[in-house]
């Protein structure tokens, strides 16, 4: 493989396939499906959130009433790359349409899997220069369907990463 080029930075998929490629991700993604899409510049973006809600108490009739404070926090969204290759033959590819066109037809369910996965704490999050953001500490696992769908979907906690639907 010495003589074969790999920097291959400046090919990009055309508009109408990466688009296919993402709308049936998001169709395959219980989050995805859930979730508000924000635009994310380059950068990433500093979202305030709520960390905790303020705590009420009963009081009596005379009593005075407690006074309790929301806390709140930064998130910080940031883009990631989530990519799979399945290497197929010419001869594969001619011989075998219909296994082909089935193994290519499950690209955007293992995307979404391992996307829902991440978002949820059941994998974890992709490295940030160097270091591993820390999973949500509850832990669920998806069916290993093409196109997972949960029942139920965990609440993120404050530790949990947010991810961006690109």
């Amino acid at each position: 493989m010495s003589g074969i080029p790999t920097n291959r930075t400046n090919i990009t998929l055309p508009a109408d396939v990466s688009q296919e490629i993402l709308q049936k991700t998001q169709s395959a993604s219980a989050v995805m499906a859930l979730a508000q899409q924000i635009p994310l510049p380059g950068r990433g973006l500093n979202i305030p959130v709520i960390t905790s809600d303020p705590t009420a108490a009963w009081v009596g009739e005379t009593e005075a009433k407690p006074v309790s404070n929301p806390s709140l926090g930064t998130k910080i969204m940031t883009a990631y790359k989530l990519a799979v290759i399945m290497p197929f033959s010419n001869e594969f590819r001619r011989d075998a349409r219909a296994l082909y066109d089935a193994l290519v037809a499950r690209l955007p369910g293992a995307l979404a899997k391992k996307f829902d996965e991440t978002v949820i704490g059941a994998a974890n999050a992709p490295a940030t220069t160097g270091t591993t953001l820390l999973p949500a500490p509850r832990r669920a696992s998806l069916p290993e369907s093409p196109t997972p769908r949960m029942t139920a979907l965990l609440p993120p906690s404050p530790t949990s990463p947010i991810m961006a639907v690109p």
